[in-house]
């Protein structure tokens, strides 16, 4: 025989039985042993004799374990707990062994199968509540002389929704960010301004504005005035700004705060009805003037003579990655993206193709264990004398205080051990082999405000071919390092990475001797 749990429109739960041998001769009828119209039937099994089902509902407001008889389909009690029980089986010695809710999690116990006969409902605090004060319960509508409401007043009711007209002035804010300020200590000066939302109750479209000023700064006074606008609108994405701040530009060595104007257009769509394989592409066009660096490139300055340019892309990219239990990043699968960007400036075009991908698997003598290949290979079909004709690599890129990603040793541009953008190339390959080992978990270790819940150690070795073909000068540089990752909770609630970790880059200098070059590596991820 074979039994499962069915529920019905009305939320009715009922336990139904279907003969395998009809099964075999395509006989999907089946026998309905019990229905409860306003209660679950939940983890029911046959019992080791064949002649009951064991499991749990909650009939009389928590989780009790009961037994139904497959000859008779009568519901026997078994439990009166009061927290609850799970998962029960019933032994051949007339036992039933069961998990049972704690507050330290669920824990097993055992106890006789005896039908139980005088049992009591749990008391339902909030019914009590409601009881205590009917008077202000109907001053809501929840009251028992609260209408009825048919399903044809709802459904006549149905209107469009229209997001733009549903959007409303959300709130205001003070903040600080960074600027660029290359006189100044750390390159960057702070910035103070006001930032303005609007959103619909969807969130579908929001809209975000800041304005903001940084008159101790050393840059000439056009650049002390900073505005930023954004419009989201379902898959759509507009900016605009002018001298663009950020405020994990404060804590550097990553800028990514800009001089001069931009303004710009982005839509993206992702499909992921097919959870975890998903695919996404993605296109965008901007343009931008005044500015002192590349927009990707922060220590890379714009040609002499150009004061405005246009940039196009494409990216479309696909992935299916898992994590098993207890893992704390993806573990095997893989990740595949297809990126053209080009540049305009001057009446030329600056083309270029990126393509990565990454392939990863669960490494057998270690639980949560995985090793990662990650491959990619570039070419800018532009002027490689002029600096919108290569690509740029260097450094961790991780900012002292950070978002996001916390391990940027990945990403396509990053060689730790070099400094950020210190490597040309108009075309590249690059091979990066990483492994990710097993976290290790605390336990009462803390403060209940202030604990560790793990610490991961990544190892990774990169090997970059600059210029492997074309007229550029080829080198090669291999970067070989480690990072910890530490997550700390903050305030209960609050996840913080803490990293730290170490990467030394060899390479060969223009003499052809070799050179090599190392990079510290300190970190807090908030977001």
């Amino acid at each position: 025989m074979l039994t499962m749990t069915v529920v019905g429109a009305k939320g009715e739960n009922s336990i139904i039985m279907f003969n395998v041998d009809d099964l075999d001769n395509a006989d999907y009828s089946y026998r309905t042993l019990l229905t409860l119209a306003d209660s679950n039937l939940s983890q029911f099994r046959f019992s080791s004799d064949g002649t009951m089902l064991i499991g749990c509902s909650y009939y009389t407001g928590v989780s009790n374990v009961w037994a139904v008889g497959i000859d008779d389909g009568r519901m026997r009690l078994l439990s009166n707990t009061r927290t609850g029980l799970f998962a029960p089986y019933l032994m051949a010695s007339d036992t039933v062994y069961a998990m049972q809710f704690s507050r330290d999690g669920l824990t097993p116990v055992r106890f006789p199968y005896k039908e139980i006969t005088d049992c009591n409902s749990v008391d339902f605090l909030g019914q009590k509540a409601y009881e205590a004060n009917l008077h202000t319960a109907s001053l809501v509508n929840i009251g028992s002389g609260a209408k009825d409401a048919a399903f044809s007043d709802i459904y006549d009711s149905i209107t469009l929704y229209r997001p733009m007209r549903e959007t409303v002035f959300q709130g205001a804010y003070p903040d600080i960010s960074g600027f660029t300020d290359l006189s100044a200590w750390n390159n960057v000066t702070p910035v103070l301004g006001y930032d303005f939302t609007f959103s619909d109750p969807l969130g579908l479209n929001t809209i975000n504005l800041s304005a903001g000023m940084s008159p101790w700064s050393n840059n000439p006074w056009k650049n002390r005035f900073h505005f930023a606008a954004e419009w989201k609108y379902q898959a759509w994405r507009f900016t605009a700004s002018w001298n663009k701040t950020d405020f994990y530009d404060l804590f550097g060595p990553t800028r990514t705060s800009r001089k001069g104007y931009e303004a710009g257009v982005e839509y993206k769509s992702e499909y992921t009805m097919q959870f975890p394989f998903k695919w996404y592409w993605k296109v965008a066009a901007n343009t931008y003037g005044d500015m002192d660096a590349l927009p990707m490139f922060q220590n890379v300055t714009v040609d002499d003579g150009i004061s405005s340019f246009h940039t196009a892309s494409f990216t479309v990219g696909t992935s299916k990655t898992r994590t098993s239990l207890g893992g704390t990043m993806p573990e095997q699968g893989y990740e595949c993206e297809l990126n053209g960007y080009t540049y305009l400036a001057d009446g030329k075009f600056f083309p270029s193709l990126v393509l990565s991908l990454d392939e990863g698997v669960l490494l057998p003598f270690m639980r949560n264990t995985s090793g990662w290949l990650r491959m990619a290979v570039g070419q800018n079909f532009g002027d490689r004398t002029s600096s919108f004709g290569n690509e740029y690599f260097g450094g961790f890129r991780n900012n002292y205080v950070d978002h996001g990603d916390i391990c940027r040793f990945r990403n396509i541009n990053a060689m730790p051990g070099t400094d950020i953008d210190g490597i040309a190339a108009q075309s590249f390959c690059k091979a990066t082999g990483e492994i990710n080992f097993q976290p290790i978990r605390f336990r009462n270790t803390g403060l209940p405000y202030l604990y560790p819940t793990y610490a991961q150690l990544s190892l990774f070795a990169t090997d970059l071919f600059a210029n492997p073909w074309g007229k550029g000068h080829f080198n090669n540089f291999v970067s070989i390092g480690g990072q910890m990752n530490v997550e700390i909770m903050l305030f209960n609630y609050m996840k913080t990475t803490w990293s730290f970790g170490y990467a030394r880059c060899f390479s060969q200098k223009a003499s052809g001797k070799p050179a090599s070059s190392g990079e510290w590596l300190l970190t807090l991820k908030l977001l």
